[in-house]
């Protein structure tokens, strides 16, 4: 028997498992995925073998999660070309008493508390503050405050990624520490929405409303998902109405403001606008500096300042991912005497993590960009300041930035020696410039086609 092999299918699903628990809920994952097991490499290593408990949770997973599973497992271990699911008992060995202690931090699954299906770990303590999220942070705290009056409901949206779930979760934790005897309760979209059909199909609809109503506190994620379902969406609406009766308090997020949750009837908008909305940003590169440094701090990751930029520049703008590559580094160097994790160790346990960069070279787009925008190439590292030169210019430094994954340092080098802050300024006004301007919209389109990015 082939040890290195055992050792290696163990750690590559360690990975995969906390990189896909980032992309489901807690809810799903705890339901689905927490008895799901490495079992074999066959195929000459081609073909990764997960064992699975039963033919249920066999057919779930293939039609759910099966995909990001592979797509992960390959990311992970490029040899891994697709992902095997079969039915089989989980062998449970005596653990081996380790030789030596390894740092605390750990990578099991998450316990959740039974009663309110909130991770204690997801508290405001633990919840790192940084420019993009003090506003979200700060008006959460009022909910203590203002319970069940004032902020209800209490509601935040931003892209993926960016802690919209650890907040809502420490709003749950914060009310249920200062008073225990409060009726609190997280849920996702989706498994709202399951336990809906459920109630449905089994005649069950009274307790169904009789148990989400008697709740103090009603926290539900991702609630945009639910305009896919118009039934659905009405049973949330009264029971909306109902928990706002009783001076229930209300926490929702989603990925879009209210008024942008188009498939929704008008009064059920109205009914998520008429208590407070939050948006949190999409993090700055400050912003995932000082998440990235706080996280690895308090996973005991002692990183120095470029390893730190590494993984900023090098992961991506997703808290999530950033996390995800984090964990990695913790996971190979747990056992390591080295007291610094620096940059060479950063560059080997996170090369998975790394967003691919597209083959097209930088001077093309540079070539494409002026001829669009009628400009001579030479002037770019100049320091006109004509609107068309600076425009072509900060056109291209997004593109590098966003397209091709060149970090700002190195952008900054191909016009003038510009600093990396120059580089970010010019990042962000043209993603202002094209959210605001469809003609700026419009052209960044076409010439990214032309470019074949």
């Amino acid at each position: 028997m082939n040890v290195a092999r055992i050792l290696d299918i163990q750690t590559l699903w360690i990975e995969v498992s906390e990189i896909v628990k980032e992309y489901i809920s807690a809810n799903s994952f705890n339901t689905w995925l927490s008895g799901v097991f490495p079992l074999r490499f066959e195929e000459e290593g081609r073909v990764l073998v997960l064992g699975v408990p039963n033919e249920l949770t066999r057919g779930w997973i293939q039609k759910n999660y099966q995909s990001i599973i592979a797509s992960e497992v390959m990311k992970a271990s490029p040899n891994v070309r697709s992902v095997k699911l079969t039915i089989s008992r989980r062998i449970i060995k005596k653990a081996v008493k380790p030789k030596s202690k390894i740092k605390s931090f750990p990578l099991e699954l998450n316990t959740f508390d039974k009663e309110t299906n909130l991770n204690p770990d997801l508290t405001f303590e633990d919840f790192v503050i940084a420019p993009y999220n003090r506003f979200a942070y700060t008006a959460a705290q009022t909910i203590i405050e203002k319970f069940g009056t004032m902020y209800n409901p209490f509601y935040v949206y931003g892209p993926t990624g960016v802690g919209k779930t650890h907040l809502l979760q420490a709003i749950g934790n914060k009310i249920k520490k200062i008073n225990p005897s409060i009726n609190v309760h997280y849920t996702t979209s989706e498994t709202f929405v399951e336990n809906y059909i459920s109630a449905l199909k089994k005649d069950r609809m009274k307790e169904f409303r009789n148990m989400y109503r008697s709740y103090q506190l009603f926290v539900i994620d991702d609630v945009h998902f639910l305009q896919k379902s118009e039934s659905t969406l009405m049973e949330l609406f009264h029971l909306f109405n109902a928990l706002v009766n009783k001076n229930a308090q209300i926490v929702l997020s989603s990925d879009k403001p209210p008024a942008e949750l188009d498939k929704m009837e008008d009064r059920i908008r109205t009914r998520l606008n008429s208590g407070v909305v939050i948006d949190i940003e999409q993090p700055k590169y400050e912003d995932m500096r000082i998440v990235c440094t706080e996280k690895a701090g308090k996973m005991g990751l002692n990183m120095t300042p470029d390893a730190i930029d590494y993984v900023v520049e090098k992961v991506s703008k997703n808290i999530r991912e950033v996390s995800g590559a984090l964990k990695s580094i913790h996971l190979h160097t747990a056992e390591s005497s080295q007291k610094q994790v620096d940059l060479v160790t950063v560059k080997k346990y996170i090369r998975n993590h790394v967003r691919p960069k597209t083959s097209v070279p930088y001077e093309h787009v540079v070539e494409i960009v002026c001829e669009f925008y009628k400009i001579q190439p030479g002037l770019l590292s100049t320091k006109l300041r004509k609107r068309e030169v600076v425009h072509a210019r900060q056109v291209i430094m997004y593109i590098f930035r966003e397209h091709l994954g060149l970090s700002y340092s190195f952008i900054g080098k191909q016009f003038g020696n510009r600093d990396h802050t120059t580089v970010m300024h010019a990042c962000e006004k043209i993603q202002k410039e094209m959210q605001s301007n469809s003609i700026v919209q419009k052209d960044f389109d076409s010439l990214m086609k032309t470019i074949d990015i």
